[in-house]
């Protein structure tokens, strides 16, 4: 039996190992021997409350029932972004806005409807995210994104959530020893290293050591054994993403209040702030620059944003570091979460991250254990996603128009941009994103994502003339999606009543474990087009 240790807890910690013991763990073919060490005196991070779709997947995985998971975290239900003054200050155009739904945009035949979009072919003249999508609609009409009669985490457009990271990380928990994880609290005194340097034992305050085969490090930004032991280079990305602090505050619900089931990112002078929803509070906060403002300041704008009565309300200041180990998988250690690196959570990208390196663990441990060696290929994996949430997130930035403020200026700047944005931006200048101009197909964001930011920002190509010959084809495909917002506000129901549902039901919901129902899951995250159209 070969034993991993997990070294550090929160949710990075708890979800890699209630992952890796429901995929490998002591009932698996594997039958991997799972330690988690974790600190009493060591605070978690704990402000990431937006998630992304591809949750649903690693849940279902795990075994975890959707309600009962739903009413521990206090989570709500997510169908995208809303974008607030991203593209113009709010006195230049106090309107300004745009919706980055999780739904892809529906097609004509092999042709995207951006081109005959862009050519005035949509017959109610409608935003690009409501020609081409519902989810936008839905989200504005406080509709949850599915129905009680759709399966555990199913639904016909794909959806994510809101919730409480603590919780997640008490439920995921309860879920990993239930599995089989040993749970050891305990402080990390040192690391030893066999003659080949790998990883050989911890050593802890108590005077307990823990042995293992392979390491994992999610000890946050203390980065432990990947930092602080192996040494190994981080990539400072500061110069590329600016902002790097945050300040936060939890404002509880009043009774009845009206819980959006979207995540509202509102731009400011210096960095932006977020809005969630969960089910017994609102969770906001303001991520900003040092360079451009100081933490005083970027507290006020805060409360500025929130208005009056919020004087008793604590408040909560983080620095971050924003960048990723170039090394995440050196001899038999790996890192996952916080260790790993990190980025502005514009798109909701930190546990997403987590998602994708214990996945791909799932399938390079075994491999590992029988001999290969799957470093360098995982290396490349992660550090891919980490550059294509970072040319994502930058993306936001480079599109403002705004001149309000030397940070605005500054990230339009193309000093600031990554030769990747260059050459995209100097592309979709005589275009738009395409399908084509992503090479990595596992990037959480794809084309679509693009188009979303792209069209919503202003974005519109020089030869605005590109697109099939379907004109009247298209044309009844815009109208299909006038269509399917009528059939599923009629199928839908009221966010608040789904929840209260939710929150007040019973535990007798079906728990995703088979195969059949796992694969419909998983291809219903990936699924085009949604079956209200």
């Amino acid at each position: 039996m070969k034993r991993i240790v997990v070294v550090g807890g929160g949710t990075a910690g708890w979800l890699t190992a209630a992952y890796l013991a429901a995929k490998l763990g002591e009932n698996s073919d594997q039958k991997l021997k799972i330690t988690l060490i974790e600190s009493s005196d060591i605070p978690t991070i704990s402000v990431g409350e937006a998630t992304t779709p591809s949750l649903r997947a690693t849940l279902a995985d795990i075994g975890l029932d959707e309600n009962e998971f739903m009413r521990a975290c206090n989570a709500t239900f997510k169908h995208g972004i809303l974008f607030s003054n991203w593209t113009h200050a709010p006195n230049v155009d106090p309107d300004d806005e745009y919706f980055h739904p999780f739904e892809r945009p529906l097609r004509a035949g092999t042709d995207g409807l951006e081109g005959y979009w862009l050519r005035g072919l949509d017959p109610q003249n409608r935003k690009f995210e409501d020609a081409v999508s519902i989810q936008h609609q839905l989200a504005k009409s406080n509709l949850a994104p599915k129905s009680v009669n759709d399966r555990p985490y199913d639904s016909p457009i794909p959806y994510a959530y809101h919730l409480d990271a603590g919780l997640l990380a008490d439920v995921l928990k309860k879920s990993g020893k239930t599995h089989g994880v040993e749970h050891v609290v305990d402080t990390v005194l040192s690391v030893e290293s066999a003659s080949n340097g790998d990883i050989s034992d911890i050593k802890l305050a108590s005077g307990k050591i823990i042995s293992g085969d392979f390491f994992i490090d999610c000890s946050g930004f203390s980065s432990i054994l990947i930092g602080k032991h192996y040494k190994q280079t981080f990539k400072d990305c500061s110069r590329v993403l600016f902002c790097d602090s945050a300040v936060t505050m939890q404002i509880p619900n009043s009774p009845n209040q009206t819980i959006p089931p979207y995540t509202r990112s509102t731009a400011c002078a210096n960095g932006w702030i977020w809005d969630i929803g969960l089910k017994n509070r609102r969770g906001v906060g303001y991520v900003y620059s040092s360079t451009y403002i100081d933490k005083n300041e970027a507290e006020k704008e805060l409360k500025k944003y929130l208005g009056d009565n919020m004087s008793e309300i604590p408040v909560r200041h983080i620095n971050f570091r924003v960048g990723y180990r170039e090394t995440q998988w050196h001899k038999n250690c790996v890192a996952v979460g916080l260790s790993s690196g990190f980025i502005e959570p514009l798109e909701s990208t930190g546990i997403h991250l987590v998602e994708q390196a214990v996945w791909s663990l799932v399938s390079m441990l075994p491999r590992y254990f029988n001999g290969i060696n799957p470093q360098s290929q995982f290396n490349k994996i992660i550090a891919n996603h980490y550059e294509m949430a970072i040319n994502f997130v930058k993306y936001h930035y480079l599109l403002s128009k705004r001149e309000d403020s030397q940070f605005w200026l500054d990230n339009v700047d193309e000093k600031s941009w990554t030769p990747w944005l260059r050459e995209r931006v100097e592309t979709w200048q005589g275009s738009y994103p395409d399908i084509y101009d992503l090479e990595y197909l596992h990037s959480i964001f794809d084309h679509a994502s693009y188009q979303f930011v792209y069209f919503g920002m202003e974005g519109r190509p020089k030869i605005n003339s590109l697109g099939g010959r379907r004109d009247k084809f298209a044309t009844k495909i815009f109208d299909r999606v006038s269509k399917g917002v009528v059939n599923a506000k009629s199928r839908l129901p009221n966010h608040n009543e789904y929840l209260n549902q939710i929150h007040k039901g019973s535990n007798d919901s079906v728990r995703v474990r088979d195969v059949e129902t796992m694969a419909t899951v998983n291809a219903s995250i990936r699924t085009l087009p949604n079956n209200y159209t």
